[in-house]
């Protein structure tokens, strides 16, 4: 008892400590939930309501996607110039009108537009690339903890989004429940606002202009120096890119799939919700997995179980399928981006080194940013999701037989993926 009095004693000052890795978590909860899952979960209503095809409607998701990831970039580097809260405070404003504009429209053509440009730029301002940099600069002496607490708040946007918008969108339609998760997303958002850094790396000057454009040149020569010059690189560049291509697919699919399959919606969101809260574990024993197995060896073990969440698709529907699909993809999807963040580190030397796995990282988006589009173009064509899943299985397969015979290529000399 005495302890347990001492922590909670105590749990205003840590929390005073880690204020601004809290908050920036809570603004992740929030536009995550609305770019990734809140979309993913609105997705089949809005077909229902309009008509318009999952095509089309992956299609908005991709533009916003790889948008983001493309904006992304400048958007890390132009933090050097200006202030994290204006970056922030213009990400949030711009984005969330475009997305609130796409709730209002009737134009299939003008919310793929709308849609496109509002998640491309809350993507690019309020993602993890620039909440991970506002955490590294502020917290230098533990940045681990402080990465630890703003990956473990944020990853509660799943589950908390899925089950409360499934809820939203069972008393309302799609475009209120859209308009109703946006709003939640702007407050989730305005505690970090308030406490991001209200000032730039350097101050504007006509030296620093000229600065600007010369690192912004050196930031893409780099970007094609890291991913086409190094072999090692660009082996887990592909290997990732295609692992990553079913994954986000899946993500963005997995609970209009669970319907289409004669399940309700309160199923596909109670599954979904499932698959969400058990990524949070696996995020916890992240440091344990990696100390026992390598980074690569680690992966390769959590490829494997994506994979067989996957397969669980391509049996015969039951709700036990179902479920063993969101329990074993949700142990299993936490720890993917780190791992893979781990392996690429491991590969880089150290000069520039947070530099090139940003945009080593940036371009792996770029590319599984299309996953949902082409789970949706293939859906449209074959009516069928278990066709989808076949495809996304065996690039998964692929990513995994890759990863496992060209292990020994990725390392160096002295072994850095330990066996």
């Amino acid at each position: 008892m005495t302890e347990i009095y001492r922590s909670v004693r105590t749990l205003p000052t840590v929390i005073l400590r880690w204020r601004l890795p809290i908050t920036l978590g809570l603004l992740t909860i929030g536009v995550y939930g609305v770019v990734w899952y809140g979309y993913g979960l609105l997705m089949y209503q809005i077909h229902e309501d309009t008509h318009w095809s999952v095509s089309t409607l992956s299609a908005a998701h991709t533009i916003g996607a790889t948008g983001g990831a493309a904006l992304g970039v400048i958007a890390g580097i132009s933090l050097r110039w200006i202030s994290a809260r204006t970056l922030m405070i213009f990400g949030l404003t711009v984005g969330s009108s475009f997305i609130l504009f796409a709730s209002q429209t009737h134009s299939a053509l003008w919310f793929v537009l709308c849609w496109g440009a509002g998640a491309s730029i809350l993507t690019a301002s309020l993602f993890y690339h620039i909440t991970m940099a506002i955490v590294a600069r502020n917290y230098l002496e533990d940045r681990a903890k402080a990465f630890m607490i703003l990956t473990l708040v944020g990853g509660f946007s799943s589950p908390l989004f899925i089950p409360i918008g499934g809820y939203i969108e069972a008393i309302g339609d799609w475009r209120l429940s859209l308009q109703i998760m946006t709003i939640a997303a702007i407050i989730f958002a305005l505690p970090a606002i308030i406490l991001a850094p209200a000032k730039a790396n350097i101050d504007i000057t006509a030296d620093s202009t000229i600065q600007k454009k010369s690192s912004l040149k050196q930031g893409v020569q780099l970007t094609i120096s890291t991913v086409l010059k190094d072999r090692r690189m660009q082996l887990i560049t592909i290997i990732f890119a295609l692992n990553g291509l079913a994954n986000m697919g899946i993500q963005f699919h997995h609970v209009a799939a669970i319907q289409t399959y004669g399940f309700t919606l309160a199923t596909a969101v109670a599954i979904s919700t499932t698959r969400g809260i058990l990524s949070l574990p696996g995020r916890a024993i992240l440091a344990y997995m990696e100390k026992r197995f390598g980074a690569g060896l680690a992966l390769k073990y959590v490829y494997i179980l994506l994979l067989l969440s996957t397969i669980l698709f391509l049996l015969e529907p039951s709700i036990l399928t179902m479920w063993a699909f969101g329990v074993i993809g949700g142990l299993a999807i936490g720890t993917v981006l780190p791992l893979q963040g781990l392996l690429a580190a491991e590969l880089l030397d150290e000069e520039n080194m947070e530099a090139k796995l940003a945009m080593q990282q940036g371009f792996v988006s770029f590319v599984t940013s299309f996953g949902s589009l082409w789970m949706g173009g293939i859906y449209d064509l074959t009516s069928s999701y278990r066709f989808v899943f076949l495809i996304a299985a065996l690039l998964q397969v692929i990513a995994v037989l890759l990863l496992h015979w060209y292990r020994d290529r990725i390392t160096d000399k002295n072994q850095i993926l330990r066996t």
